[in-house]
């Protein structure tokens, strides 16, 4: 399970926050805990609950299937938390010793066009793309 909680929270504030978790799948939940990772600050994708950026953190853990709506339960009453994500892995073992794919060249460069000019380009660009030639040397005498 992947969990966010709000960027508001100092740093015991946290640890406790994520040992109510553990504590609830452990002594509430008769479940067990394999591993838990902080992984940090991260800025969000989008905006939840007028939050910008969240402390993440994952815990893996063995629990009964019936008893993972209880969790969620649980996970979305705590005021801390913005946001969960539950996945079910089938080989816990084989998935965290498994070894992360090295970047390539294509993982670098597929943020460029075929030109190597960066995808996204600016306001300016496309507000003056528009004009003609001799309207944008105006525009831009300005």
């Amino acid at each position: 399970m992947i969990y966010c909680f709000k960027p508001t929270l100092d740093p015991d504030s946290i640890e406790n926050a994520i040992k109510n978790v553990e504590n609830n799948i452990v002594n509430n939940l008769k479940g067990k805990i394999i591993k838990t990772d902080k992984l940090g600050r991260k800025k969000l994708a989008y905006d939840v609950n007028k939050f910008r950026d969240g402390f993440y953190a994952t815990t893996y853990f063995e629990l009964d299937p019936e008893k993972i709506k209880i969790l969620k339960r649980n996970m979305k009453h705590n005021d801390n938390i913005i946001r969960e994500l539950t996945i079910r892995i089938d080989d816990l073992e084989q998935y965290l010793n498994a070894e992360l794919p090295k970047e390539t060249d294509r993982d670098r460069d597929r943020d460029r066009d075929r030109d190597g000019r960066p995808r996204h380009r600016s306001r300016d660009f496309d507000r003056d793309h528009h004009r003609r030639p001799r309207d944008r040397d105006r525009a831009e005498a300005r």
